[in-house]
């Protein structure tokens, strides 16, 4: 049994946050969990699915706890802190669930000096987004980014790690700047281009009505992360511009070889070598 119970506030009782908070609640020992959510109806589902003890009566009083994760979209998450930067509890530590990391941490650079901070962002999710979708198992096995910039003492960074413990995920320290290149390309930059092939796609239904009656598991599979929440997606996407823009012209360059090497009948050589180095890396 746990010696203490660790007092959280989750903000933002999406799809993350509400996974984060049915992971804790499972822990009654350990941890009690109150949640905001700016939407009403996010907190109330939020507490009927089990993934918070409570909800915060406003700002205020979610901001009063040991531990505060910030849950929202990731744009949102400077302009809260900033705004709310004279509420948190003095020895408190406030961590983010965000998957861009470079922004946010400047942000809370701003914190008052007592509050303890760090960059957070776990590598798992799904396409569909609210407390309604969140499951306590999300983040098992999975990656869970620090940064290595942060203000965290010895207790403060015990009680990070006791969270992804419970969570079962796997903690990664790493600078922010290098987990925006890297996210860009993994996980962002496909969103992009996901979304784009949609849309161009969708746009060519209008000539040919009949199109999705024969689009296959490859369409649907391609174009799977597309549906992610827009408002979420965009938050990544904007946050992480200036990676997404240079991914993008690499990208272009990418395409025009691909077009190259297809008008002059040598595409093979090259998707054969493309398959054998996915196939190492997801066998």
């Amino acid at each position: 049994m746990a010696e203490r119970l660790i007092s959280v506030s989750i903000v933002g009782t999406g799809l993350i946050g509400a996974s984060i908070g049915k992971a804790l609640c499972s822990k009654k020992d350990a941890f009690f969990v109150k949640g905001f959510d700016a939407s009403k109806g996010n907190a109330e589902a939020a507490l009927r699915e089990g993934a918070i003890c409570r909800i915060a009566n406003g700002v205020k009083d979610a901001l009063n706890a040991e531990l505060v994760i910030i849950a929202i979209p990731v744009q949102f998450i400077p302009k809260f802190i900033k705004e709310n930067g004279a509420l948190f509890k003095k020895g408190s530590v406030v961590m983010d669930t965000g998957s861009t990391k470079e922004l946010v941490v400047n942000a809370m650079k701003t914190l008052p000096q007592g509050v303890e901070f760090v960059g957070g962002h776990p590598i798992a999710g799904k396409e569909k987004s609210g407390p309604e979708s969140a499951s306590e198992t999300l983040f098992e096995g999975k990656k869970f980014v620090l940064t290595k910039e942060n203000r965290l003492s010895e207790k403060g960074k015990s009680v990070i790690l006791q969270v992804i413990s419970t969570l079962n995920a796997v903690p990664v320290f790493m600078e922010s700047a290098r987990h925006d290149e890297l996210l860009a390309y993994t996980s962002h930059f496909p969103y992009f281009v996901s979304a784009a092939l949609f849309a161009l796609v969708s746009e060519k239904e209008s000539i040919l009505p009949e199109l999705f009656e024969f689009a296959g598991s490859g369409l649907r599979d391609t174009t799977r992360i597309a549906s992610g929440d827009p408002v979420m997606s965009y938050g990544m996407l904007e946050t992480n511009k200036d990676n997404i823009m240079k991914a993008l012209s690499e990208f272009e360059k990418v395409l025009k070889e691909f077009r190259t090497l297809l008008e002059s009948g040598t595409l093979p050589e090259k998707l054969k070598a493309v398959k054998e180095r996915r196939d190492e890396v997801w066998k």
